[in-house]
């Protein structure tokens, strides 16, 4: 009953809805469980309700971001052929990076955001959540794309164990964090992006990646170095993460 009077207040007062929604929405993730699938809905993808994404996730807004993405990734890991894209959505960077020459992959747990992936990139996404996702062919990258911060500790933890043997390279991940106490304030009072669940500072991140095993070698600094410095990442803002295997 509850949902059929959200669904009613958003059709018959939109602007009193988007002032109640991030209220509704955030209630499944109160008691710390995992984010189900089917969160990530239209309300994540199209209408804002959920996300910062008030005008939609769509190829036509995003599609240039994503090939100069998987370009920076091409350039960078220039002996890399096979990538892996850990919560890839509606595979646009599947996508891309198969455009730019690159054999990959990508899963995502939410049904609406697979059922609708890209055309081009469509038969190369797989519906599976990092607790379940079955690693059948080792990826010389991984790639995270702001999806750790939206997964409880446990899952964080559980999926760098589970990927690492089947990473041959790397692991290059954009993760949402911060400096200190402060800035993370900053960032959680402007945010409407109700995902993410782990909102930690960047040593915390380092500390938890290695806990699972992963190594920030010579390289792997140097490459991180290098791809923080390049003008899409910050120009984006992104905080970027890369780590060895072994």
């Amino acid at each position: 009953a509850r949902a059929r009077l959200v669904s009613l207040l958003r059709q018959t007062q939109p602007a009193k809805f988007k002032r109640l929604a991030p209220r509704e929405c955030a209630l499944p993730c109160a008691d710390g469980r995992p984010l189900a699938g089917d969160w990530y809905d239209a309300d994540y993808f199209e209408h804002g309700v959920k996300s910062n994404w008030e005008r939609g996730y769509s190829w036509q807004l995003f599609g240039g971001l994503f090939r100069r993405t998987a370009g920076m990734l091409a350039d960078t890991f220039t002996e890399s052929e096979v990538y892996l894209d850990a919560g890839c959505a509606k595979g646009f960077l599947v996508r891309a990076l198969r455009e730019a020459g690159k054999d990959c992959r990508g899963f995502d747990h939410s049904p609406w955001a697979v059922s609708r992936a890209d055309e081009a990139a469509r038969p190369f996404v797989a519906l599976a959540g990092v607790d379940d996702y079955r690693f059948e062919r080792a990826a010389d990258v991984l790639v995270a794309l702001n999806l750790f911060e939206t997964l409880t500790e446990a899952q964080i933890k559980s999926f760098l164990a589970r990927a690492r043997p089947h990473t041959r390279h790397a692991l290059v991940a954009v993760i949402q964090s911060f400096a200190g106490d402060a800035e993370r304030a900053a960032y959680e009072s402007s945010s409407r992006d109700l995902s993410q669940r782990t909102l930690r500072t960047r040593d915390w991140w380092r500390e938890a990646i290695t806990a699972a095993g992963w190594r920030q070698n010579a390289l792997a600094r140097l490459v991180e170095r290098q791809l923080q410095a390049h003008e899409l990442a910050r120009k984006m803002g992104w905080q970027l993460y890369v780590f060895a295997p072994e």
